[in-house]
């Protein structure tokens, strides 16, 4: 009794290579990292414009800020004035008041 190989299918009969498979699979993982990247840098510049747009909007509401308390400070540098020149005002009334 002889024993024949088995008949090959087309499936067997192709050529298996590990390095092929280890290319093609390099290829594929390159690819992934490579829309990953691009995924990546799209998300850093979106990022970037809107830090830009809040640094922007930061800057203004600090000069609002800044120009608030200037005019806070210069309004009680005038209350003040006010105040003394009302008590002198006040004096000089009193003075006159009694002089009569």
């Amino acid at each position: 009794m002889s024993i024949d190989p088995r008949p090959r299918s087309s499936f067997y009969s192709d050529e298996f290579q590990l390095d092929d498979l280890l290319h093609r699979l390099s290829e594929q993982t390159w690819e992934q990292e490579v829309f990953t990247l691009q995924l990546l840098l799209q998300e850093n510049e979106e990022l970037s414009r809107e830090l830009s747009g809040l640094q922007r909007r930061w800057k203004l509401v600090y000069k609002a800020m800044a120009v608030s308390a200037e005019t806070a400070s210069q309004m009680n540098i005038m209350i003040k004035r006010f105040q003394e020149l009302l008590a002198k005002e006040q004096n000089k009334w009193k003075a006159n008041f009694t002089a009569f």
